[in-house]
Parts: structure tokens; C-alpha cells; sequence
């Protein structure tokens, strides 16, 4: 009786680990166009990333799911599936932003989230690298591709 238990107590978080994953996948296309109707206008374009690592990971995360059973921890196991819904979610917001970070008229989208011009208090610049200092005492950096890119965004 308590196999059969566990079995079914599996099934039950790997059948709810599948369907927010697939959710995630149905959303991207609507979350791309809620950022690109916030941002305006685009100004500038970031150079586009390489999407390998991304559909990769999004390729093996349901393969992850569905053998996440064999563990015997039923904590190891829940830890497991966060992982991969985590691990969708980021390779989501990277699948959103692939083609569209950059500078917009009313924001900066990068790394599948929006930041409003106006939540930027201060803009710092180091080699690759744009610091984007935020109201709250929060931060947020952008790699850029080059000095080039980097010297284009910060003007």
C-alpha cells in the first residue's frame, strides 16, 4: 500500500511538473509581445545570443521530469522537478529576449524582463559591462557583446 502511495504521489508532481512546463512553453510568444507593446519604439538592439544552451535545455527538461521517479529521496526528487521548472523558466526568458534586447523608447528589455526608463537612477560603465543602478537599491548588469556595444548603450 505505500508503493502504491509513492507511485502515485510521483505521478501526481510529475504530471504537474509537465503541465507548468508546457505552460511556459505556450506563454513565451504572449510574454514577448506584452514586452515589445511596453517597450515603444526599439532604439537599439542588443547583438542576438546563441540559443543552443536554451532549446537544449528546454529539449531535456521534460526528460528530466519524467525520470525524476527513479530517485528514491522524495525530497531529492521534489528538488529535482523545481530544478526544472527553474531551469525552464530561465531558458524561457532567455528564448523571449533572444531577438529583442535592447534599448526601447520607454525601456531597456534584457534578459526577458522590462526595465522602465524611469526606474533607472544611475548608469555605470565598465569594460563589457553596463551596471544599471535601480530604485530599491537594486541592481542590474548587461554583457554586452563588446566594448563597441557597450560604448553604443551607454550613450
Amino acid at each position: 500500500m505505500d508503493k502504491l502511495y509513492q507511485n502515485r504521489t510521483h505521478a501526481f508532481f510529475v504530471f504537474i511538473s509537465l503541465i507548468v512546463y508546457i505552460t511556459l512553453i505556450c506563454l513565451i510568444r504572449i510574454r514577448k509581445n506584452r514586452l515589445l507593446k511596453r517597450a515603444g519604439k526599439k532604439v537599439f538592439l542588443l547583438q542576438e545570443k546563441n540559443a543552443n544552451y536554451t532549446v537544449l535545455t528546454l529539449v531535456f527538461v521534460p526528460v528530466l521530469i519524467l525520470i525524476s521517479p527513479i530517485v528514491k529521496s522524495f525530497f531529492a526528487f521534489l528538488i529535482l522537478l523545481l530544478c526544472a521548472i527553474i531551469a525552464s523558466e530561465i531558458s524561457c526568458q532567455d528564448l523571449i529576449s533572444l531577438k529583442i534586447s535592447g534599448i526601447y523608447e520607454e525601456g531597456i528589455i534584457f534578459s526577458g524582463k522590462f526595465i522602465p526608463l524611469s526606474r533607472i537612477q544611475n548608469v555605470r560603465l565598465q569594460e563589457k559591462l553596463i551596471s544599471l543602478d535601480l530604485e530599491k537599491n537594486r541592481t542590474m548588469q548587461i554583457l554586452c557583446a563588446d566594448k563597441n556595444e557597450c560604448e553604443i548603450l551607454y550613450t
